[in-house]
């Protein structure tokens, strides 16, 4: 099936549930749809919305034109239809669904439905090729959560490197503009220094002539 074909489809699919879920009185989402028959259209049929319903005694029909008296005992209530716009509201994030919502919503489970039943039937025919299908796919979205979770490490490490570098270069300009002859305790800790840095040369020169013993390491 061609691309254009398919939204086509779509098109006419859509169109078909906003013909379904429209009161042909407000142009609304029907809320609690009741229907009203045509005396004189065969199978053609008027849905209104319950709260219109209560307000109005006659009804100008779409199909023959005339204008129908609303008789409450001939009115019939869309069991099914108000079913279905109840678990479309249910399972919707928005409570308040409009027209527009519940139509792409109900499209949605649709689509995702027919989805489903072609990968069931797929699985019928041919399991070997419905298995490739299912791993193909797992192995694709591995590949693309690897390719994100990849790039937010890699950001995270060259942001955490260069917090790094900053402090580096900060503590580098700190140490270049100190003055250690200011250092209140450079009197105390300069003959510390001298003698640990005699210490470290004599036992270097010992180690390399392998000279060490058990005194020098005590």
């Amino acid at each position: 099936m061609s691309s254009a074909t398919g939204n086509l489809e779509l098109d006419n699919l859509r169109s078909t549930i906003r013909n379904l879920f429209k009161c042909d009185y407000c142009d609304k989402l029907l809320e609690t749809p009741w229907l009203i028959n045509c005396p004189n259209k065969n199978n053609k049929s008027i849905k209104l919305c319950a709260n219109d319903l209560n307000n109005l005694t006659f009804i100008k029909c779409k199909y023959c034109q005339s204008k129908h008296k609303i008789k409450l005992k001939e009115i019939e209530s869309i069991i099914n239809l108000n079913n279905l716009l109840n678990l479309l509201r249910a399972n919707s994030k928005n409570k308040n669904l409009n027209l527009d919502e519940a139509v792409e919503e109900c499209l949605t489970l649709i689509v995702d439905s027919n989805a489903k039943t072609e990968l069931v039937n797929l699985m019928n025919i041919n399991p070997q090729a419905y298995l490739d299908n299912f791993f193909t796919g797992c192995y694709e979205e591995i590949e693309q959560n690897a390719e994100k979770l990849k790039n937010s490490v890699s950001k995270d490490l060259d942001d955490f490197l260069a917090v790094k570098k900053n402090d580096r270069n900060e503590n580098l300009k700190k140490l270049k503009n100190y003055r250690f002859e200011e250092w209140p305790l450079k009197r105390e800790v300069e003959p510390t220094l001298i003698e640990f840095i005699c210490e470290f040369n004599r036992l270097k020169t010992k180690l390399l002539k392998f000279d060490m013993n058990s005194d020098d390491l005590a």
